[in-house]
């Protein structure tokens, strides 16, 4: 929490207690938020707005990444995953790595 966070006074009669940390729901709804307030202000400049994402989508793509890198296994470690299954859910396939085999093998 921000020092000016915390000399705020609290509301007096809140919907919903103050949490220490954000949540999975908490975290997507910030991004949500900030996405429609950046969309605002584009919009206003002229300039096209950007796509709404979640917060999942960073796993995914961070997963394919370390796919493509390093391998599956090194992807299922940094994931936390015990089995390098679960983390083929996340990762894409490495397409790089089919036509490099492709244009091997024949």
């Amino acid at each position: 929490m921000t020092p000016s966070q915390r000399k705020r006074k609290p509301k007096q009669h809140p919907k919903r207690a103050k949490r220490e940390y954000y949540d999975t729901d908490s975290y997507r709804r910030a991004i949500k938020y900030g996405i429609k307030k950046l969309n605002r202000r584009r919009e206003n400049e002229g300039l096209d707005p950007i796509s709404s994402w979640f917060p999942l989508q960073l796993r995914h793509s961070r997963a394919t990444e370390l796919n493509e890198i390093y391998g599956i296994e090194a992807a299922a470690v940094s994931l936390g995953h015990r089995h390098a299954d679960v983390t083929k859910v996340y990762a894409e396939r490495n397409l790089k790595l089919a036509i490099e085999v492709a244009r091997k093998a024949g």
